[in-house]
């Protein structure tokens, strides 16, 4: 399994994001999810360390070439990084919208479903 300290390119670009200060962006890694937790196209964070789909895996997620989705994941994946190191639960969040999703008859694929006009308020998201 591939894994490697960010790029320049991803630490600028992920404090744009989480802030400067907010990450030790110098001790963070990212691996590829060779053996495909979730599935082949499944990115998944344990911890601290991003699993990236072998789908999406590349050398820098900051370079042009990359698809906006792409960068999207990596941005949603590094989130999960930001919140263990807050203090969240990587696992507990998984855990509590598999339950949510069971106990509403939706799939665990509708939590990944936004439609940031139809609410102004933050509450109404789950960590995914």
């Amino acid at each position: 399994m591939p894994i490697r300290k960010l790029t320049n390119g991803e630490k600028l670009f992920l404090q744009d994001v989480f802030g400067r200060t907010t990450l030790p962006y110098d001790d963070l890694e990212i691996a590829r999810n060779d053996k495909e937790y979730g599935g082949r196209n499944n990115s998944i964070t344990f911890a601290v360390v991003p699993h990236m789909a072998p789908t999406i895996w590349v050398l820098d997620y900051s370079v042009r070439a990359v698809s906006d989705d792409d960068k999207w994941v990596f941005i949603h994946e590094m989130g999960h990084v930001w919140n263990w190191y807050h203090g969240g639960s990587n696992m507990r969040s998984a855990i509590w919208t598999g339950f949510k999703m069971w106990v509403t008859g939706n799939s665990y694929e509708d939590a990944y479903k936004y439609d940031l006009s139809e609410s102004t308020n933050l509450r109404s998201y789950n960590i995914e």
